[in-house]
């Protein structure tokens, strides 16, 4: 495709990333980028428009593992055996103030027949159950929010 196909915006990333070379470290590539509006926003990077995530990866090793409300992207593997994750308290997730739920991507990465097992931190439910499975790989979750209870977003 070339710079010309990518947009404006991606073809100063792209030459921005271009100019540092392969031995460059994450430090200077990422002062390549701040020449092209890339901004971090607490756990979140902003970038000409956009918002990305940081991504967390959780094992069977770190199981049972909480969320946090800066843990938006989360990559499970569960090859080394059954992994639970446990949702933060929707009240930490939830802004009252401007009705707006902060939201939680969990998937399965690996092809195991271990489950990923979704708990609320309590009493709360996750779309009506008590808790969500995941079983194949690549299987995705995305989760938000009434201050209550959890829901599927998509």
């Amino acid at each position: 495709m070339g710079i010309r196909g990518l947009g404006r915006s991606k073809a100063k990333a792209a030459l921005a990333l271009a100019r540092t070379t392969t031995s460059s470290s994450v430090e200077t590539r990422l002062a390549a980028l701040e020449l092209v509006d890339f901004t971090a926003i607490g756990d979140g990077v902003y970038y000409n428009g956009g918002i990305g995530n940081k991504v967390h990866t959780v094992t069977s090793a770190s199981s049972p593992y909480t969320l946090s409300t800066g843990n938006s992207v989360v990559l499970v593997d569960a090859s080394g055996g059954a992994t639970t994750i446990t949702m933060p308290t929707p009240t930490s997730a939830w802004d009252a103030t401007n009705g707006a739920s902060l939201v939680y991507n969990i998937s399965k990465i690996d092809s195991s027949t271990n489950f990923v097992t979704i708990n609320p931190s309590a009493s709360e439910t996750i779309a009506g159950e008590t808790s969500f499975d995941l079983e194949l790989q690549n299987e995705c979750l995305t989760l938000i929010t009434n201050g209550t209870n959890w829901y599927l977003k998509d």
